[in-house]
């Protein structure tokens, strides 16, 4: 297909790699991108040559629906978080018997760790899809943002990602976990740096079945600080159905009124 020339273009939404149709120039003006992928393989490597063209590219969409992708791009991006966007989203969903195709995910991560987005939303939309999918290559978590939304379907400790979350992005300022199988593990609430939180400002868990009220007595316990302007500015729990109103009653009057809710 011959290279489509539009010089006023700032917008593409498809589901191909857009370095397939548009010539250089083009992809250079693109702000906002938007691919969905459906029953197919991405190559990944393709598609970061195609995303590292674009110098004006500040939202990023990517779905991928029961696709598989390259397990390695043998491809060198840019220094990690070294170009600013505003909003990355990734949205990854399967039939069950194809989750295992996204243990290539890392891949596509490891692609786009050159981004430095101020609001990241990953959202693993399948209980059989694999937490991996939120890791690169080097094993490390992927998220990255001042602003970070992950909704996992999967069952998980929340604790464990939302600790390793704040220790390796420490311009964390939001991070929102949805998670209705995501529960606290003891061995996580007791082996805890908090310290590592020192960063994050607001705190949200919504849809989280399997939080309990000595979980979030943990969690504000070891959050707030007496100084109120300091460290955590609140902590809110949404549709979480095992916190009773009566329990965020109380310990809100202890920690000055930080915590916010709804059912």
């Amino acid at each position: 297909m011959a290279e489509w020339n539009m010089p006023l273009l700032s917008h593409f939404v498809g589901q191909r790699d857009p370095g397939r149709l548009l010539n250089n120039q083009n992809l250079s003006q693109i702000i906002c991108l938007q691919l969905n992928y459906s029953d197919e393989y991405v190559r990944v490597r393709d598609l970061a040559r195609t995303l590292y063209q674009m110098k004006t590219l500040q939202d990023l969409s990517i779905t991928l629906f029961n696709c598989e992708t390259a397990t390695q791009i043998q491809l060198r991006p840019p220094p990690p978080h070294s170009f600013s966007i505003k909003s990355l989203k990734l949205t990854i969903a399967a039939d069950e018997a194809l989750n295992d195709d996204y243990y290539g995910m890392p891949s596509l991560n490891s692609a786009l760790t050159y981004l430095s987005p101020s609001a990241v939303d990953i959202s693993l939309e399948n209980e059989d899809t694999h937490i991996q999918c939120l890791y690169d290559c080097k094993r490390q978590l992927f998220p990255y943002g001042s602003a970070i939304r992950l909704r996992i379907s999967r069952e998980c400790d929340l604790l464990e990602i939302l600790a390793e979350l704040v220790r390796r992005c420490d311009i964390a300022r939001s991070v929102h976990l949805d998670g209705a199988s995501g529960y606290f593990d003891a061995y996580s609430l007791h082996m805890c740096n908090w310290r590592d939180f020192k960063s994050l400002r607001h705190l949200r868990f919504q849809n989280c079945r399997q939080i309990f009220e000595e979980d979030v007595k943990a969690i504000a316990s070891n959050l707030f600080l007496e100084d109120e302007d300091v460290g955590l500015q609140s902590l809110e729990f949404i549709s979480c159905k095992n916190i009773s109103e009566d329990f965020l009653l109380n310990l809100n009057n202890d920690v000055g009124g930080r915590l916010k809710w709804s059912f």
